[in-house]
């Protein structure tokens, strides 16, 4: 795909993030358990150059994989995998056992050094998301880190389960917890900070 191509594919891949994590369209709304039919998203403006098989080339070539599509009915469905300000069923996520986090090593939270000065206070908040995100130990973990981030955040996960903290990993692979009651992950957990990009 050329240039121009790759440009429209990541504007639409922003519009389309926005509906499935945020509900922004008020036309096209995801159901409980976050899907959109691929035909209702059609209708939109936005979408008006593509045809289905445009939204399985996104899905299938996101580099974050934060798609999932499935097919139910005759019809084709594709929600977010994570990253909701919404309230949905989120059935595509695991809950992580504390032997699964031992063979995990420790996770990584991305942010950016004006955020690290709270976080070193109050925690990692999930904010307006249903989760806080976290990448895999792996420096080829693209996914659960956002780009731009300057500061990395080593967390200890099977001291944060022990603790009672909950963890699931979503269907591409990004680690995610609710916090405690307030959203939060206390500071206690972080066991390493590393800068740069």
């Amino acid at each position: 795909m050329h240039a121009i191509g790759k440009r429209i594919d990541n504007k639409r891949s922003i519009e389309l993030v926005s509906i499935l994590r945020h509900g922004t369209s008020k036309i096209v709304k995801p159901d409980s358990d976050g899907y959109v039919p691929i035909q209702d998203l059609l209708t939109l403006k936005s979408f008006r150059e593509f045809n289905t098989d445009s939204f399985y080339r996104l899905a299938e070539e996101d580099k974050k994989k934060r798609y999932e599509i499935k097919e139910s009915g005759g019809q084709a469905f594709i929600k977010a995998c994570q990253g909701h300000t919404i309230s949905i069923n989120n059935t595509s996520i695991q809950k992580i056992t504390t032997q699964q986090a031992q063979s995990y090593g420790f996770i990584i939270h991305g942010t950016n050094n004006k955020c690290w000065q709270k976080i070193r206070q109050t925690g990692i908040n999930r904010m307006n998301r249903q989760h806080i995100h976290f990448a895999r130990d792996d420096e080829n973990a693209i996914s659960g880190i956002p780009s731009g981030c300057t500061v990395f955040l080593y967390v200890d996960m099977v001291g944060a389960i022990n603790d009672g903290y909950e963890f699931f990993q979503s269907a591409n692979g990004v680690i995610v917890s609710p916090g405690d009651s307030t959203g939060c992950l206390p500071p206690k957990y972080i066991i390493k900070v590393k800068t740069g990009s």
